[in-house]
């Protein structure tokens, strides 16, 4: 099911993200949702501090790559119990996997309804696992907005550089 959910998410990334947006978009697409692909050099951190200093951004929706090395390999409902603390990370397409050879932790987070409000705990809790982005993993996500401004926050993230893909979230009908 998890692997069903990603497909889905990344078919408007193959089929569109390619192409460079402009202010109108090429085909149907979700009202109040830009779909956007993080600088590799980019975390989630400064992005989120970055896009909420903007305002009018009401949430975001990403996936993350973390790993920590903090916790003896059988420290997994430990980790579980934390995480489903936060209601901001989905818990039932987060996986946890500990590396023995490397001896550290690799969390696979789903991060869904991300607020302003939830800045500092995101903190806390990159602190508590001494969490450090594995730098080869590009995020991705979704980031919601009002109704009928998309091609402003299109353009207006774009202007941060933080982004190597923004664009509207299209739908793709696929048939047989």
């Amino acid at each position: 099911m998890k692997r069903l959910i990603q497909i889905i998410f990344i078919i408007p990334f193959i089929f569109f993200g390619c192409s460079d947006s402009t202010t109108e978009p090429k085909s149907e697409y979700v009202k109040g949702d830009i779909s956007f692909i993080l600088k590799a050099s980019v975390d989630f951190q400064e992005m989120i501090n970055t896009v909420f200093s903007l305002g009018e951004i009401y949430q975001i929706k990403a996936n993350l790559y973390e790993s920590s090395n903090v916790f003896p390999e059988d420290s997994i409902q430990y980790i579980q119990s934390i995480f489903a603390q936060y209601n901001f990370i989905d818990t039932s397409l987060t996986s946890i996997k500990f590396y023995d050879n490397k001896g550290q932790w690799e969390f696979y987070l789903w991060i869904r309804g991300f607020k302003e409000v939830n800045i500092s705990q995101w903190g806390l809790l990159k602190n508590q696992f001494n969490m450090i982005p594995i730098s080869d993993v590009k995020i991705y996500g979704l980031i919601k907005i009002e109704e009928g401004k998309e091609s402003y926050w299109i353009n207006r993230l774009k202007e941060t550089e933080l982004f190597d893909w923004v664009d509207y979230t299209y739908i793709a009908n696929i048939g047989y």
